[in-house]
């Protein structure tokens, strides 16, 4: 399972670089993550989402921007969505975050992955009911 807490630290840990108050730099932040590249392709994949695309974020509040995408996160990642009515709210927010922060393309994959990381968490706990049944 996919855990939060994981999320959380890689998105710290890339803010933290961001704002140049990580000593760590790009190449050790990939390095530090390394190990989930074949455990976890998902969490790898969200690293390397975090540092591209950076050049699109020059108009856009990060401080701003990471709290609400993470949160966005944090709400459905808690409250996984059960349909497709549900998914379509989960689309619904991710695009109007998107639009907020100008259809940033740093943003946008940021969200893509966070979304990614939410679909994979619910299939694993489906497949734990079904196996647990």
């Amino acid at each position: 399972m996919i855990e939060r807490k994981l999320v959380a630290q890689i998105t710290r840990d890339f803010y933290a670089l961001y704002l140049g108050k990580s000593m760590m730099g790009i190449k050790d932040l990939l390095k530090k993550y390394e190990p989930y590249k074949e455990s976890a392709p998902v969490l790898y994949k969200l690293v390397t989402t975090l540092i591209s695309n950076l050049d699109t974020t020059s108009d856009v509040d990060m401080d701003r921007a990471m709290h609400e995408i993470y949160a966005f996160f944090k709400k459905y990642y808690e409250k996984r969505p059960k349909d497709d009515k549900e998914w379509e709210c989960v689309i619904e927010d991710a695009q109007k975050i998107g639009k907020r922060y100008k259809d940033s393309e740093w943003c946008r994959q940021y969200l893509i992955e966070l979304m990614s990381i939410i679909e994979l968490a619910d299939k694993e706990l489906q497949k734990t009911e079904k196996t647990a049944a």
